[in-house]
C-alpha cells in the first residue's frame, strides 16, 4: 500500500495526524465541509450585518474547529483570533477588517479543499485496483 501524502498547501501533518490512513473518512469529513461551510458562512455574515455580537462569536466558535479537520489550522487561528474580538468590541464592525480577511482566506481555500477530495478519491481507487 501506497502511502498517501497531502498537499503541503495545507496542514499535511496534522492531517496525517489525524486521518492516519483511513481516506475514506478524510473524504467524507472533506465532502461535509464543504456541503455546509456555504450556510455557516451565510449564517455568519447575517449576524455580522445584523450586528449581533453574541450570535456572530457563536457560529464562529461553531465553525472554528471545522477548518483544522481539512488542514486549514490557519484560517482555524484566524476564526480563534475573530471569536476573541467578540469580546472587546463594541460594535462588530470593529472586527470588519479581520473578518474580511477570514472570509476572502476562506474562499482561496475552496479549490484546494476541491483538489484534495480528488486526489483522496484517486489514490483510493489506485490502491483499490489488484
Amino acid at each position: 500500500m501506497r502511502h498517501f501524502e497531502f498537499s503541503q498547501t495545507l496542514d499535511a501533518s496534522f492531517l496525517n495526524e489525524v486521518y492516519e490512513d483511513d481516506l475514506a473518512y478524510a473524504v467524507e469529513i472533506f465532502e461535509s465541509f464543504l456541503e455546509t461551510l456555504p450556510a455557516g458562512l451565510l449564517q455568519l455574515e447575517e449576524h455580522f450585518q445584523r450586528g449581533d455580537i453574541a450570535a456572530f462569536r457563536s457560529v464562529a466558535h461553531r465553525l472554528k474547529p471545522s477548518f483544522s479537520y481539512v488542514g486549514l489550522t490557519g484560517i482555524t487561528n484566524q476564526m480563534a483570533s475573530l471569536e476573541k474580538s467578540c469580546l472587546v468590541i463594541q460594535r462588530l464592525e470593529e472586527s470588519a477588517t479581520l473578518y474580511q480577511q477570514v472570509v476572502k482566506d476562506i474562499q482561496a481555500s475552496i479549490p484546494a479543499i476541491k483538489l484534495e477530495i480528488n486526489r483522496l478519491k484517486s489514490h483510493i481507487q489506485l490502491e483499490a485496483k489488484p
